[in-house]
């Protein structure tokens, strides 16, 4: 497995290993001849990189494996993360499958054909993309020449075209989708209809650990917003468990306070610390005084409650001090 060197690898990495996300990604980019054709229960991610160790961050590559029919296909997607098109991603790419190549051949020596590989852009940068995504067209030559040059295509996801909307997919992947969109442009008029969006999640392990890695992404690469502003969004948003999970980075955002000079940390932050102390000590905490804990915005009575776990009887005795 590669080393992830920046935070646009890191979160489309991690959000893209869910397989259900996977195929959200392949039924929206591929042409639906194909799609019909494949067998979206096969799919099945790979764990290798092929990227050039100088390239890595820019790009991020994610190989997928599936059956088309009965014949088994490769979906290699390259993710461009530079805010403008690269004219030589195809040649890039073309430099990739052939890596692939070599890896299936010696995995299967024996085998007499190479598997296909759908070669797929997935861009969302800022400038339009004005580059042939044919091979052909990095060469200059005459015609009578065309035969001995390479030929194939590449599929361009391209972010800035595409209405997210309109695509066929769950919650979490069109939320990953908006936040790589809109991150680099300007996320904050569009970060509360995104947030509100994923009010209505499960509460599971994996709506958790997806709404963890997405906070920490707009933090880490946002330049339009920062802590305070996700926080005062996530505190409009009719949902408690998008707020209580802005606070499992909570270790990560004081760090980051602190190099800022804000080291008092956030109010969902001192909320998080107070229920994670009165379930330390008390155990279970009912849903009335979550709600109590979590309503309350007084910073000062916040770390009076705090304050008052060590000689406390009682949740009642913690909770009243929020009053």
């Amino acid at each position: 497995m590669k080393e992830i060197h920046n935070p646009h690898d890191r979160f489309f990495r991690s959000v893209f290993a869910e397989i259900d996300c996977l195929r959200d990604l392949i039924q929206s980019a591929l042409p639906q001849r194909i799609c019909d054709m494949l067998d979206f229960n096969s799919i099945r991610l790979s764990a290798e990189s092929y990227i050039d160790e100088r390239l890595s961050l820019y790009q991020t590559d994610i190989l997928a494996r599936a059956r088309l029919r009965s014949s088994q296909v490769l979906i290699y997607i390259l993710i461009d993360h530079k805010s403008y098109p690269d004219r030589w991603v195809v040649l890039q790419l073309l430099n990739y499958m052939v890596r692939i190549w070599e890896k299936e051949r010696s995995r299967n020596p024996k085998s007499s054909k190479l598997p296909c590989i759908i070669p797929m852009i997935f861009y969302h940068g800022m400038r339009a993309w004005n580059h042939p995504l044919y091979f052909s067209a990095c060469f200059e030559s005459p015609k009578v020449l065309e035969l001995y040059i390479p030929e194939y295509q590449a599929l361009l996801f391209n972010l800035e075209e595409v209405d997210v909307k309109s695509l066929h997919g769950s919650v979490m992947f069109k939320a990953a989708l908006n936040a790589l969109k809109y991150v680099l442009r300007g996320l904050g008029p569009y970060l509360r209809e995104l947030l509100e969006s994923l009010s209505g999640l499960p509460m599971d392990v994996k709506s958790k650990t997806f709404l963890s890695r997405l906070f920490e992404y707009i933090i880490q690469t946002s330049g339009d917003l920062d802590v305070q502003d996700l926080e005062r969004e996530l505190q409009r948003v009719d949902s408690d468990f998008p707020r209580e999970v802005f606070v499992t980075i909570e270790e990560q955002l004081l760090e980051r306070g602190k190099a800022e000079g804000k080291a008092e940390g956030t109010i969902l932050g001192k909320q998080q610390v107070l229920l994670q102390l009165l379930e330390k000590k008390f155990g279970s905490v009912s849903r009335a005084d979550r709600q109590a804990v979590l309503k309350n915005k007084d910073r000062e009575k916040l770390d009076r409650a705090v304050d008052a776990i060590l000689d406390a009887a009682s949740i009642r005795d913690v909770v009243s001090r929020l009053d």
